[in-house]
């Protein structure tokens, strides 16, 4: 997995599957999810009226569990809640408290950031991004072009050893001249072979994307976006009606 660039903070956690242990409120993996409740969140940077630096204009960009959100690097708001997110500092955030909210968060060196947060243990958990950089302006028109990055799953993820929260690794193709892109990300609950591969696959519309997530049981939802100059780097978010298999990521160009 590729080196995150982390944030100091007093307690910490992220991204899409049943639950995920560690301290400060986290549940167990093997806890029952919340059925039909998914709420996967996309967006990010400072709410505005339209496209701004730093900012997303929140949006439904997929059928179904995919919620509207405002996003910004301090809370995400969906469902007529408000999530506070602790400030960026120097280390990465593990599963943690915030404002009596469970959260992850991780952000990477081209200043986006993505994760998970909830009420408290037990409740549902909702993916999210974000960017410190505004979306792509100009996208390409033409070019095969390789990003990887990381996931972190809310639900559907295995937690490894000495781990409190699952993650795994996304590798991505993109296909600016046909508007596609397909990839996999790894570790994930029900997914094909030893790594535990899921299928990505999307299309491209603007600097937005919006596709599924897919192992051979369960189709996610996905959607996102594409951030600064010439598209270095996408992040998005995943998820299905069961909570079976959500998350967020982030990857960048190769």
């Amino acid at each position: 997995m590729k080196k995150l660039i982390k944030f100091g903070l007093t307690a910490l956690c992220v991204a899409t599957m049943t639950a995920c242990g560690g301290s400060g409120g986290g549940s167990s993996n093997n806890a029952p999810a919340p059925s039909k409740q998914t709420k996967t969140v996309n967006g990010g940077g400072t709410p505005t009226s339209g496209r701004a630096v730093g900012s997303i204009t929140a949006k439904n960009v997929a059928a179904g569990t995919i919620k509207t959100a405002t996003v910004s690097n301090t809370a995400v708001i969906v469902d007529g809640k408000t999530f506070s997110l602790a400030p960026f500092g120097g280390a990465s955030r593990n599963l943690g408290v915030f404002a009596n909210n469970m959260e992850v968060v991780k952000k990477t060196d081209d200043g986006q950031y993505y994760g998970f947060v909830s009420e408290g243990r037990g409740k549902q958990r909702y993916a999210y991004y974000g960017s410190l950089e505004a979306e792509t302006a100009v996208m390409p028109t033409a070019g095969i072009v390789h990003y990887d990055g990381d996931v972190v799953y809310s639900y559907g993820g295995r937690i490894e050893p000495n781990e409190q929260y699952a993650d795994g690794d996304v590798k991505l193709t993109v296909d600016f001249g046909t508007k596609k892109i397909n990839g996999t990300i790894d570790d994930a609950i029900g997914g094909s072979g030893v790594k535990g591969i899921a299928q990505v696959n999307a299309n491209i519309s603007g600097s937005s994307f919006a596709g599924k997530v897919s192992t051979a049981t369960v189709s996610s939802d996905l959607s996102g976006k594409f951030f600064g100059v010439n598209a270095r780097s996408m992040a998005g978010v995943f998820t299905d009606p069961n909570n079976t298999l959500s998350g967020a990521f982030e990857a960048d160009r190769d």
